[in-house]
């Protein structure tokens, strides 16, 4: 578990080995006004469309949570889908990103 400092970028390997094998995607996190964070980054995730890797954020945040991918000829220079739980009604929200 790593503290969140003024940096506000995940994930970091300040308490930790980075473990990731080589060719594991480049993921960035930015977050703001947090004080814990969960996140998970499945980078191969058994989805017929998905050419970018997954990441879950939950954050005890009310600021939006921006997720930083690499774009390339296999997502065809797009941004991957980004879907949110609105935890008002339980449901999910999505937009796809242009």
């Amino acid at each position: 578990m790593d503290a969140i400092d003024f940096w506000n970028v995940l994930p970091k390997f300040n308490n930790f080995i980075d473990h990731r094998p080589s060719g594991f995607p480049t993921v960035f996190i930015h977050v703001k006004n947090v004080t814990k964070v969960f996140y998970s980054i499945l980078p191969n995730p058994r989805c017929s469309h998905c050419h970018s890797p997954l990441v879950m954020v939950f954050a005890n945040s009310s600021e939006p949570v921006r997720v930083e991918f690499e774009l390339d000829e296999k997502t065809g220079w797009r941004y991957p889908e980004c879907v949110r739980l609105d935890v008002s009604t339980f449901s999910w929200n999505y937009k796809i990103s242009e």
